[in-house]
């Protein structure tokens, strides 16, 4: 036990625990029950993070293509045995109340495979890319069809990082950019169609929050009030209003950012702010340090991941972002999610040991 924790990078387990300790708090403040639960998917967390970062590169290669399948497979039985709630159909049950959202075990493990193939391509190919894009989009429609085009995005911001990890040259760059604008502008308007009327409804309310106040609009508003009604200290522990008086919808998923804010304020949010910043730096400084393109290519995934949601989450909760039902990583309520991340922050501690 000596030796494995001699072994544990603090400055990436340290800040990553205390974001889910504040999460803690803040939730025990008014669902004292999820609170507990949170603390036990922790654990569990720890414990895969833990258990991860024991393994070799090399195992985790291994292992990858299986871990990609059996994935891609319970992505599918969702559509044979899963639990619809709320139109999404993206919950396995398991026993009880326990359930399984296999799109948040689909992250690491698309971060392995495309990290994976970057090691066995480090030079842009269009094998490469039309691998890269098999791999992603089998992964990324199945879950846009549950629906959930958060997690979708996710999967498309990672894709897009581990590409440009691959050495191009500019005239490349060049190319895919104007393939990138042609194809947007074809298919922007059929993806539209595509969409939910739920999901082009957050796109037009996002424009215009007051288009319907009481309605679509509602949430974005309150978490903006939410948001702003902090100050600069907060109301304090337990004393949010629009939270604890439920004006504010999802106060402990979607807009869990603006139940903290309003009770800890500017000085919380900066807090807040720094131990992602941290976390942020930490598994960036690894990716540069670390030796091979399969562990590179993970640090810059995993380090995607965390920025984007952080990004798309904060922007939902300020306004400048459409509602995806992307959560706040580490932070907002959901076993699935925060087990998953650490599974994130596991595969970067073992890959960084060992290179």
């Amino acid at each position: 036990m000596k030796s494995i924790l001699s072994r544990i990078d603090y400055l990436l387990l340290v800040p990553a625990g205390l974001i889910v300790f504040i999460s803690f708090f803040v939730l025990s403040s008014f669902q004292p029950g999820l609170a507990q639960s949170q603390a036990v998917y922790a654990l569990v967390g720890v414990g895969l993070y833990f258990l991860i970062q024991i393994f070799h590169p090399y195992d985790l290669k291994t292992f990858t293509q299986y871990g990609y399948v059996f994935i891609l497979l319970l992505l599918t039985s969702l559509f044979f045995v899963g639990e619809i709630s709320r139109g999404s159909n993206r919950w396995i049950p398991l026993w009880g109340e326990l359930r399984l959202q296999p799109s948040e075990f689909a992250k690491p493990m698309l971060v392995l495979m495309l990290a994976k193939l970057l090691s066995s391509h480090p030079n842009f190919s269009l094998k490469f890319l039309f691998q890269s894009v098999l791999l992603t989009g089998a992964y990324f429609v199945l879950v846009f069809l549950q629906p959930d085009l958060g997690t979708a995005l996710v999967f498309l911001a990672v894709w897009v990082a581990i590409l440009f990890s691959s050495e191009m040259s500019k005239k490349v760059i060049v190319v895919l950019f104007v393939s990138f604008i042609a194809i947007v502008t074809v298919v922007g308007p059929v993806a539209w169609n595509v969409l939910h009327d739920y999901q082009r409804e957050r796109i037009l309310v996002f424009m215009d929050p007051k288009r319907d106040p009481l309605g679509r609009g509602y949430n974005a508003l309150q978490a903006i009030i939410t948001v702003g009604s902090g100050g600069l200290t907060g109301k304090g522990f337990g004393q949010g209003t629009q939270s604890h008086n439920k004006f504010l919808p999802e106060q402990y998923t979607d807009f869990a950012f603006a139940t903290f804010s309003e009770e800890f304020g500017f000085v919380g949010i900066v807090v807040l702010f720094a131990l992602y910043g941290i976390l942020l730096w930490r598994i960036l400084r690894l990716g540069d340090k670390v030796e091979g393109r399969f562990a590179y290519g993970i640090c810059v995934g995993v380090a995607v991941i965390f920025f984007f949601q952080l990004f798309v989450n904060i922007g939902m909760n300020t306004g400048i972002m459409p509602i995806t039902g992307i959560t706040l990583p580490l932070f907002s309520y959901g076993g699935s999610s925060l087990v998953s991340l650490f599974v994130c922050l596991g595969l970067v501690q073992a890959v960084s040991r060992k290179g």
